[in-house]
Formats: C-alpha cells, sequence, structure tokens
C-alpha cells in the first residue's frame, strides 16, 4: 500500500483505558455487547456473565459451572443483547437463559431442541444458528449446511430463515464462524478468509473484503495426522493446513454499515467499513488496540485482554497516512543486538498505542525472482508478536545497512536502531 504525502490533519485520541479485576477475571473476556451505556460479556473460564460500567467496574455477574437455574455447562456461552434483556446460549446443556439487562435477575430458561451455536435477533425474531442435519449430512459429502430457524423451531427445515452452503468441504480451522446481527442484517465471516455472508432485509448475498488476502495462509500439518483420518473426519481434511493468523478478527454492525477488523499481511491490522446500502468498502486505516468491540456512532470500542479503551474513526482516518516502515535485513533474526531490538519495540509498541500504520520490509537476498510471503516468514514475526503490512523488497539504498531501520512516512531518511523514542515522536504528525 503506498500513501501519498499530503496535508494530515492532526487528531487528539481519547484513550480511556481501564483494568478489570485482574484476580477474578485473569483469563480476560469474549463476545463484548454494548448499549450505548454498559457492555456485557462472557468471563472467560468462570461460566460467567458480567456487566461492567465505563469505568471498568464489574457491577453485576451471573453464572457459575453447574445444571442450576444460575449455572451453565460450558464457558463457551453466546450473547444477544436486547433491549431489555440479555439471552445467554448454552449450547452444551442446550438452554438459552434470558437475564434482566437492568438488574441481572433470571427471567427464566428454555430448553432447545437441537445444538445451536450462535443466537441472533431478526425482525425481531430469536433464531439459532445450526447445522442442518436434516436435510444434509456432512460426514458422507463433507460440505456442512448451516441456517438460522426460529428458536423454537430448530428441527423444522421449513423454517429455516436462510442457508449457508460452502462449495468445497470445510476445513475447521479456517471455517469457525463469527456472527454479528442487527434487527435486520445478519453478517457470517470466516476467520481464515476474506468473504462475507450477508442477510439483509430479506436478501442474501457474498461480498469479498478488498484490500486483502483471499485466506490465511498456513502451514501444511505434518507428522501424526492419524485423528484426522477417521471416518468422520475425512471429508473435511482434503487439505490439512494450519492457518498462521485469523485473517478476520472481528466484526460489528450499527444500522448503516458493518465494521470489519482485519489481521492480514497485505494490510497489517486494519479497520474497514462496509457501507450496505452503497454496497462499497472503504479503509479506514490501522486498529491495532485490541480487538474490536463495538463502534457506537464515531466511537471505537476496543478489548485487549483485560483492557477496554476507545478511540473516534476521525482518529484512525486522520492517522492513516503516517504510516511508520520498518526494515529488517536478513540478519535481522539471528542478531544479537539486545539494544537495538529493545529500541525497535519501544517505538513499535508505542505505534500500537496509537493506531499509526506499520509496514515491515524484509531484505529480498534471494538470487533469481522474488521472494514471496509464506507460512515460515509469518511464523518469524510471530514469535516476535509483530504485525504490519509485510513484504520482501531487494533494491533499497541503505535501508538495510543495520539490522532494523525505520522510515517515517514518506520522508527519505533512514533510523537505524537503537534510536531513541523521541525521534518518532518529533516526526508524527497525526498526534498531538
Amino acid at each position: 500500500m503506498k500513501y501519498q504525502n499530503h496535508l494530515v490533519l492532526v487528531a487528539v485520541f481519547v484513550l480511556i483505558p481501564f483494568q478489570l479485576p485482574a484476580q477474578e477475571y485473569w483469563a480476560g473476556f469474549d463476545n463484548v455487547q454494548y448499549d450505548g451505556q454498559y457492555f456485557y460479556a462472557v468471563a472467560d473460564k468462570l461460566f460467567q456473565v458480567v456487566k461492567i460500567d465505563k469505568s471498568g467496574k464489574v457491577i453485576k455477574k451471573f453464572g457459575k459451572r453447574g445444571k442450576g437455574p444460575r449455572e451453565f455447562s460450558t464457558e463457551n456461552l453466546e450473547l444477544l443483547l436486547t433491549d431489555s434483556l440479555l439471552y445467554v446460549l448454552d449450547d452444551k446443556a442446550m438452554t438459552i437463559t434470558k437475564i434482566d439487562k437492568k438488574t441481572f435477575d433470571n427471567r427464566g430458561r428454555t430448553i432447545i431442541q437441537k445444538p445451536a451455536s450462535k443466537i441472533i435477533s431478526y425482525d425481531h425474531k430469536l433464531y439459532g444458528y445450526v447445522t442442518d442435519f436434516e436435510e444434509s449430512n456432512p460426514v458422507e459429502t463433507g460440505k456442512q449446511v448451516n441456517v438460522f430457524r426460529p428458536i423454537d423451531q430448530l428441527q423444522e427445515p421449513e423454517t429455516s430463515l436462510f442457508r449457508i452452503e460452502d462449495p468445497n468441504p470445510i476445513n475447521p480451522f479456517y471455517d469457525a464462524e463469527i456472527v454479528e446481527s442487527s434487527n435486520n442484517t445478519v453478517v457470517i465471516a470466516r476467520e481464515g478468509k476474506s468473504t462475507l455472508t450477508i442477510f439483509h432485509s430479506d436478501s442474501m448475498y457474498l461480498r469479498k473484503v478488498p484490500f486483502i488476502e483471499k485466506h490465511s495462509l498456513g502451514e501444511k500439518i505434518e507428522g501424526d495426522t492419524e485423528y484426522l483420518e477417521r471416518p468422520m473426519m475425512k471429508v473435511v481434511w482434503k487439505k490439512k493446513i494450519m492457518p498462521e493468523y485469523m485473517l478476520i478478527k472481528s466484526l460489528s454492525i450499527d444500522e448503516e454499515h458493518i465494521y470489519i477488523q482485519v489481521y492480514s499481511y497485505k494490510l497489517g491490522e486494519s479497520l474497514i467499513r462496509y457501507d450496505i446500502q452503497k454496497d462499497a468498502f472503504e479503509h479506514l486505516g490501522a486498529l491495532t488496540q485490541g480487538k474490536l468491540a463495538a463502534v457506537a456512532r464515531d466511537t471505537v470500542y476496543t478489548l485487549d485482554n483485560l483492557d477496554t479503551k476507545n478511540t473516534t474513526i476521525n482518529s484512525i482516518t486522520s492517522c492513516s497516512g503516517d504510516q511508520v516502515s520498518f526494515y529488517f535485513n536478513s540478519d535481522v533474526f539471528k542478531e544479537s543486538c539486545t539494544t537495538c531490538t529493545d529500541s525497535f519495540f519501544n517505538w513499535y509498541n508505542y505505534l500500537s498505542k496509537h493506531n499509526i500504520p506499520v509496514a515491515i520490509n524484509l531484505e529480498d537476498d534471494s538470487w533469481f525472482g522474488e521472494k514471496e510471503i509464506d507460512s515460515q516468514t509469518l511464523n518469524n514475526l510471530s514469535q516476535w508478536n509483530i504485525w504490519g503490512e509485510i513484504g520482501f523488497k531487494d533494491e533499497c539504498k541503505g535501508c538495510f545497512d543495520t539490522s532494523i531501520s525505520a522510515q517515517i512516512y514518506s520522508s527519505d531518511k533512514y533510523y537505524s536502531f537503537p534510536e531513541p523514542i523521541s525521534t518518532l515522536k518529533k516526526r508524527l504528525q497525526c498526534i498531538d
């Protein structure tokens, strides 16, 4: 991705981190919902759902492990937030528990007819997301058909809202689903693929997210794969590939847009917006502060383990042109220059904290042809826990003279590490 050198508006980041109780909720939170005033989430490992205020305080909690009226059988709970109720799907127990959103009192429990992996509200009606064994057999075909059906009619094919059938046998690692819904829109993404299934106003269509790779790069599973050779597994393992990363990290929907947080080697960790009415995608900029939890008007909320932060879309877009490019020579992963790597991580962490786009350029030391990004390259970067727009370069005067150097947006100057963080702070234009 190339950015033109143009005037960049100065944006003030509004970061409001808060610490959640670390001892009780050490594993973090998942399936975060937001109603404009409070957050609702699943407390990982605790078989519990919680209500959190904007200061970060857990003000209500519901559930523990067990089979009682205020207990759950799985830690992988699914949530659906409505105007007055929080619905909690326990697919292992095959129940849906209703919780008063305000008081967190139990409002009843419903037993469902078959396991459902998600629960949504569409046109003010509850639907469950189930595998369609009534009309298809994935064990024989490898092609899994999923449908949304009314919660009280999960075994009745004629009631299906819509069906999702992949043309090829599934790969469980690539095809893990992310489902989000509003009252008249449902979107389903596969974590390892760039295609979205959108159901809007009673019509279903597919859209490929632009700017990013078609699917996550992966590595063939070697060694003992006997556990994949069982009759019930063979059909879904035509390619025994394990992805190196989740391409689609998170989704959020408002009345007019779908927000997609991607983790792409072509684009870095970024936020993309899809306008439903205009049928158009827009790359807004880098989103590296954590996992997208919600978008409310211009405010973007993210969750990073126990920290919740917010920034604005304007801040993200204003910094999209201030990309910082790092250059790694071919010996970077063998170097023992601790001060160089420490200095680099000071820069990298500062950029991540402020949603500044990062490019990582690796030296192409091949004799013939051009090096291509592969799973081993990404694995090396994962060991350092770094990410960005990743590529190889073979002609770059002065940029590979040291193990790590950096270029701030379109400047011709390269900074060799170790380099003080003050250099970076002085040159960035979009942070006040």
